[in-house]
């Protein structure tokens, strides 16, 4: 028998999110506004003492019999010390992605859709206005436990959805199509290119919420390379990119 690694147990902290992903577990500290990759012998050992921790059988290939790590304590010694690993269970943690069945992405809206009418009206450009003004603070002067508490907070108060997803089949309103598309066509004159795929991304849910539309920022990562995507979601539709480049990613936030 191998000898417990830690004594007392471990939780992820609260600010934390954690996604298996291509044999390993990547970490988002919403505080920090940063990504950590861990290799898939740690994660398996990891898995056997950190609550919160991705499952191990999700980690394909990895034999959880296998032998610690010489470096696990080290290893949990610097997460401690980073925040990222807690003594203590988290008691007012945000809506963990892992439990908000979003469903997969199955289809991009159209923004050529001629059924849907759209009107470009002076209100609709100062919410533009607004909502690009306002993100590009958020960003600047926010982390993202912040704006995610937020998002989850707005949609809580103003009671869309009882503060859940629409239905894995649900379709976007007309509402929310005519929205995301007058987004879209506005966009071009004032946002830069969509690698900035966050900004656009809060500045869509700005923009909607200015209308009374409460769609879920979704946050993705992947490896091999390593990658990190935001988009827009509303049931199994992206709104703002196409749903083949976000099945690229797993969530790792939605908010």
């Amino acid at each position: 028998m191998q000898p417990a690694i830690t004594s007392s147990p471990l939780y992820l902290a609260s600010h934390v999110r954690a996604r298996e992903c291509g044999r390993q577990v990547v970490l988002l500290d919403l505080r920090k506004n940063r990504y950590v990759g861990v290799g898939p012998a740690v994660s398996s050992a990891l898995s056997r003492c950190v609550h919160g921790w991705p499952s191990v059988t999700a980690l394909a290939g990895v034999n959880v019999s296998s032998t610690v790590p010489m470096d696990i304590r080290s290893t949990i010694r610097r997460f401690e010390s980073e925040g990222l690993l807690s003594p203590t269970s988290p008691q007012c943690a945000l809506i963990d992605s892992t439990a908000i069945a979003i469903g997969d992405a199955q289809a991009s809206l159209d923004f050529e859709d001629l059924s849907t009418e759209v009107e470009a009206s002076a209100r609709r450009v100062m919410h533009f206005l607004r909502g690009s003004a306002l993100t590009a603070w958020k960003l600047r002067y926010q982390s993202l436990e912040t704006i995610a508490r937020a998002v989850s907070e707005r949609r809580r108060r103003i009671g869309a959805h009882d503060s859940s997803p629409l239905p894995k089949s649900a379709a976007p309103t007309a509402a929310i199509r005519s929205g995301a598309i007058a987004y879209e066509r506005l966009r071009p004159y004032l946002l830069t290119a969509r690698e900035r795929c966050l900004f656009d991304s809060m500045s869509m849910l700005e923009f909607l919420a200015a209308e009374g539309l409460f769609p879920h920022l979704i946050i993705g990562v992947k490896t091999a390379p390593f990658g990190a995507h935001a988009w827009v979601q509303c049931g199994p539709m992206v709104l703002n990119d196409q749903h083949a480049r976000v099945r690229q990613f797993r969530p790792i936030l939605v908010a």
